[in-house]
Formats: structure tokens, sequence, C-alpha cells
């Protein structure tokens, strides 16, 4: 059974459909709860505080798998969430314990994979493992990157390749310049501009516009600078966006065409702020949710249409889980704007003037709808009627 929420959520707006009517290519369910956007914290049991806790949606098994470090001793502990349900895995093999790795899913090997991390005598390992639902095994794939944690990872989609770029090696060594893809057989660095060294960076890829965006970090300093990658070549955007920070997490919400960004470390303070890429522009989401926290894992659930947060750092570890419902994106056609038509059904009339009624101030191409748009629904009311 799906996720159903405490009924103090119903004052917000919660609808509840049976049987997974209306909720297409998502499970079955005797009843599913959608609730209202914004963060919920989940009530089920869920695993220990862990040290360091890395997610990652495995949309094959349709599985939300997590990874950290239990507290006690330095050995990893595999879990994984079904959507209501978490369970501790029982791998026969596993990595060796570690902190600040970092986990991807690959397309061509159809395998989660867990790349670097940092040991308990500071060793960086190379090595390379991947999570077939039962157990964790290395991957031979030839001359690595050189060992490290904190760095980030994100897998493209379109061309079925895993990115690393940065993290802090061996003698507390920062890489820079340094970009490696994983073609799910072996690695290859690219001798392509990079932007400069840093760790405890966050990157995402975004399906719509076929990039990764990588955001933030720390370099000596925190960081709050954006960036691209198409699969040749580095950009950095000229945008302003969240605030300069380090040890935050972000996702790819795949059913809204967003990246989902929270907390992390900086201004002097841990943050608990939530703020969204929509390809262009940055918005910060007013919505009150999880508490300040760091070096947190957040997954992206394809089978709920969720983003899920569990754990983190805040003085000391957490073990809370929480999920992340967005604002529905309204689906403005191309020259509506300029028409008036936003339901683009050829006619410029009172439809519009409700859409864009119950949509006033929702970004839409980084400009919010607003007056701009009423006065060109005024202008060409009744056209097309």
């Amino acid at each position: 059974m799906q996720q159903c929420f405490p009924l103090s959520h119903t004052a917000g707006g919660l609808m509840l459909l049976a049987a997974g009517l209306g909720v297409p290519d998502r499970a079955p369910a005797d009843l599913i709860a959608t609730p209202p956007p914004g963060w919920h914290e989940m009530e089920e049991e869920g695993p220990p505080a862990l040290g360091s806790p890395a997610m990652v949606w495995d949309p094959v098994r349709e599985r939300v798998l997590l990874v950290g470090r239990d507290l006690d001793e330095w050995t990893l502990e595999t879990w994984e969430l079904d959507g209501s349900d978490w369970e501790k895995m029982e791998p026969e093999n596993s990595p060796s314990g570690r902190a600040d790795h970092a986990m991807v899913f690959d397309h061509v090997r159809e395998t989660v994979l867990l790349f670097g991390g940092r040991e308990q005598n500071g060793n960086h390992p190379d090595s390379l493992w991947e999570w077939d639902g039962e157990d964790w095994s290395l991957i031979d794939g030839g001359a690595a990157p050189p060992g490290r944690s904190s760095h980030a990872m994100a897998s493209d989609s379109a061309r079925n390749r895993v990115l690393v770029f940065g993290g802090t090696g061996n003698d507390e060594k920062i890489f820079s310049g340094g970009t490696w893809e994983w073609d799910g057989t072996q690695w290859h660095e690219i001798n392509a501009a990079a932007p400069g060294e840093r760790f405890s960076h966050a990157m995402a890829f975004d399906t719509v516009r076929g990039e990764v965006v990588m955001y933030g970090g720390f370099d000596g300093q925190r960081l709050d600078d954006t960036w691209t990658w198409d699969g040749s070549e580095w950009s950095e955007l000229d945008t302003t966006g969240p605030p300069e920070r380090s040890d935050h997490a972000m996702v790819w919400d795949a059913e809204r065409g967003r990246i989902v960004l929270f907390g992390g470390q900086g201004g002097g303070t841990t943050r608990s702020d939530t703020w969204e890429w929509d390809g262009s522009a940055w918005e910060e989401i007013d919505k009150t949710g999880p508490s300040g926290r760091v070096r947190h894992g957040m997954a992206w659930d394809g089978t709920h249409g969720r983003t899920v947060l569990f754990g983190g750092t805040l003085l000391s570890p957490l073990d809370d889980a929480w999920v992340y419902f967005g604002e529905e994106v309204p689906d403005i056609p191309p020259d509506a704007r300029a028409r008036g038509d936003f339901d683009n059904d050829g006619c410029t009339g009172f439809q519009d003037f409700t859409f864009l009624l119950e949509n006033w101030g929702v970004e839409f191409d980084g400009e919010p709808l607003g007056f701009p748009d009423f006065t060109a629904l005024l202008e060409h009311w009744g056209e097309g009627c």
C-alpha cells in the first residue's frame, strides 16, 4: 500500500484517489494520498541515523536505495524504500565502510553504482561497486578516477553516461579540471575546460534540456555558482540563485521538469531552504519543511512522483525521512503569453482568464504570470472564438 498521510494534512487540500484512478504510470493501490504541495514527514519506522547517507532511485526495481555508514562501526548499511516500507538488506558482499561516497543509476548496466568515499583510516578507494537488488559486486572498469570523497555524480540518461566531478582525495587534495565519464564498461577522462576545484557540491541531470546541472560546493570558501555540462563542455550560467553553500543535495523532479535543492551549510548557518531550478532560473520555495542539515540523502521516487529525503546532520546525525511534492507546473503552450490563449484551444476568452487567475504569480520560462499576460489577454479577447 502506498504512503498515506495523516488527516492533519487534509486542511491543505488532500485528495484521495481510489485504486489509483487518474494517476498514470504509478503502482496501483487501494488508496493513494495526494498531499498538498510542500514537505511532509514520513511516519513509518525507518533506518537509524547513518553517517553521510547517499540515496538514488532505481527505476528498474522501483526502489529508493539508501546506503550509509553505521555510526558505531565503520560498516555500510544498505536499505531500500518501496514507497511505504523501509527494508534493511543483507547482502553477502558490501563495499568497505566509508563516508561521503556517491551513488547513481547506470542506464547501461541497469544497476546502481557506488563510487569513492573516505575510509576510517583516511584512505580514498577508487573502486566501483554495483548493486543488483540483492548483492554488491566490484566492477573492473580499467583506469579509474583517483579515489575521492565529497564528490558529485550524475546519470546522463540521454548519452548513457555517468559523470563524476570534483571531490577531495588523499593528502587533502581538492580535485579540479578533471571531468570523468563512465560508459557502462570503462572510465574516460574528458579533456575539457572545467569549473574550479571544489568538493561538497551537488549535481543532477535535467532530462528535458539534456544537461547536467551543478551548483555550489567548497574550495576554501562556499560557492554560489551554477554550471551545466552538455556532454562536451562546461558552461557557467549568469543567474542569481540560492545563497552560497556546500553539503547540500539536489534531485531531478521528473514529473514537473524541475531540479529540487535542499539544505547545506553557508553564511554561518545550517540551511533549511528549498529551491527549484526550471532550466533558466532558480526560485525559492516558501514551504515549511525539514530542519536545516548537511550531508543528507535525497532521491526521486518515480513510482510515487515525489522527492524523498533522509537524515543528514544538524549538530548530531538525524534519522527522519521526508517527502516533497512541488506545485503543479502550468502547461502554457508556445506563444500563449503573446496571444493570451493559455489553454491553446484557439479561443482567447474566459477559460484563459480563469487559467491566469489560478496560476497568477507562478513562474513560467523564468518569468511569473502577471499583468503583461493579463494585458495580452485583453488585447486578443475573442480572437479565434
